[in-house]
C-alpha cells in the first residue's frame, strides 16, 4: 500500500476501546453475521487481522490472529487472541489503545460499525417489546 493512502486509511479508522472490541466480539457472530474479521494496524505501519468463525463440526467459536510477520493462529477464546505473547513477548490486549481499526467484515470500519449500531439497537428494541 502506497504511503500516501496508508495514511489516509489508518487516518479514516477507529478507535475503538478493548470493551467495545469485547462487545464485537461477543454480539457479532451468535446474532448479526456469520464471521467477523477486523483489520487494524498497531505501531501505524504493522497491518493485523483478527476474527471469529462458527465451528462447523461443534458448537463454539473458532477465533485467529495474523499479522504481516506473524503466520495465522487459531484460538479457542476472544480472552486467548489478547493475552497471548505475540509481539516480542507483548499481548495485544497491552498494545491495543495503540490500534486503529480500519476494516470489519470487508467494510470500511465507520461504514459498518453505523450500521451494525442501528441493526443491533433496532433488535434490542424490538426484543424488548416481545
Amino acid at each position: 500500500m502506497e504511503e500516501e493512502r496508508l495514511t489516509w486509511y489508518i487516518e479514516s479508522g477507529e478507535e475503538l476501546s478493548f470493551s467495545e472490541i469485547q462487545d464485537l466480539f461477543h454480539d457479532v457472530v451468535p446474532t448479526y453475521d456469520d464471521y467477523l474479521e477486523i483489520e487494524f494496524f498497531l505501531f501505524e505501519t504493522l497491518r493485523c487481522r483478527m476474527g471469529q468463525i462458527s465451528c462447523s463440526n461443534a458448537e463454539g467459536y473458532i477465533f485467529w490472529f495474523c499479522a504481516e510477520d506473524i503466520p495465522k493462529v487459531s484460538f479457542t477464546t476472544f480472552e486467548d487472541i489478547f493475552s497471548a505473547p505475540l509481539f516480542d513477548g507483548k499481548a495485544l490486549r497491552d498494545l491495543w489503545p495503540d490500534a486503529i481499526v480500519t476494516e470489519i467484515n470487508g467494510e470500511y470500519a465507520e461504514e459498518w460499525l453505523h450500521v451494525y449500531n442501528f441493526c443491533w439497537h433496532r433488535c434490542s428494541i424490538e426484543s424488548v417489546d416481545k
